[in-house]
């Protein structure tokens, strides 16, 4: 199945956990159009590093809870421009997406946010078409991610 119909932009995000040897588990997954009408790649990737960071935020609670330890939460996108947003002052063109980087830069105390090259970014299966699904599958049946989201 392929959300990505070419009307409107697909947000995907993967959530996972890791325990202290490098295994890890996916905890959440989601894939969805981006409920809010975007005028830029860079609207539609902000919002959707939002999401995933509000599960990831979600998540980290729960397991703070239950273990007692703070557990550090990085988020990994295919979008330099975003990554240089978050992490600039300068002012971003669409105001609307102004308020979800600020929303990102004062989750920014708890969270690292971090580009990937899109070939290798785990969530492109799940919405563009041609994107190998092998890397995430391995992920799935061995709980090991690709040395370069270690």
């Amino acid at each position: 199945m392929r959300i990505n119909d070419g009307k409107g932009n697909t947000g995907v995000h993967i959530a996972r956990t890791k325990d202290r040897i490098g295994k890890c588990c996916p905890i959440s997954w989601q894939a969805n159009k981006i409920k809010r009408v975007v005028r830029s790649t860079i609207a539609a990737k902000a919002l959707s590093l939002q999401e995933g960071l509000e599960t990831a935020l979600y998540f980290q609670k729960i397991i703070e809870d239950i273990c007692g330890e703070h557990i550090p939460i990085t988020a990994f996108i295919d979008n330099k421009s975003v990554t240089e947003a978050i992490k600039s002052t300068k002012l971003v063109e669409d105001k609307r997406l102004q308020i979800d980087i600020a929303s990102a830069m004062i989750q920014k105390n708890c969270v690292e946010v971090k580009w990937c090259p899109g070939k290798v970014q785990l969530a492109n299966s799940m919405t563009k078409r041609g994107a190998s699904g092998i890397e995430f599958l391995n992920v799935l049946q061995k709980g090991q991610m690709p040395e370069k989201f270690v």
